[in-house]
């Protein structure tokens, strides 16, 4: 553990990671700070955590850091924009498991994704 306590922080909202994959999340943009810096950054709507990401490759971003946001050290943490479609994909096998998407924003999701994956409703086919 770190004497400065962030190792501490980040135990504390382990818990809470669910708070990542829904509707409530949102993505912000590049960040630095004093021992910190991200080209991403996915947090809750609220202000109790983020997981903040380096691109790795294209389209492909790895996480760097989980944030407890409660301790007030990043406010400036602005949310950017809204979470339209959740997709986990293994780099090894490509294979990819879409936790969450939003309905009225079908046609933007079906165009990011493969032709031969279609939408229906809330469930993929």
């Amino acid at each position: 553990m770190k004497k400065n306590g962030t190792t501490k922080q980040k135990l504390q909202v382990l818990p809470l990671l669910n708070e990542l994959i829904g509707e409530q999340v949102k993505v912000c943009l590049r960040g630095n700070y004093l021992h910190l810096a991200y080209d991403m950054a996915i947090r809750s709507n609220k202000s109790i955590l983020a997981v903040t990401l380096k691109h790795a490759h294209v389209d492909k971003y790895v996480p760097t850091s989980l944030l407890n946001l409660r301790n007030g050290k990043y406010d400036t943490l602005n949310p950017s924009f809204l979470v339209i479609c959740i997709v986990k994909e293994c780099f090894s096998t490509g294979e990819r498991a879409y936790l969450l998407f939003k309905e009225s924003y079908k046609v933007e999701i079906e165009q990011f994704l493969e032709r031969d994956v279609r939408l229906v409703g809330n469930v993929l086919a």
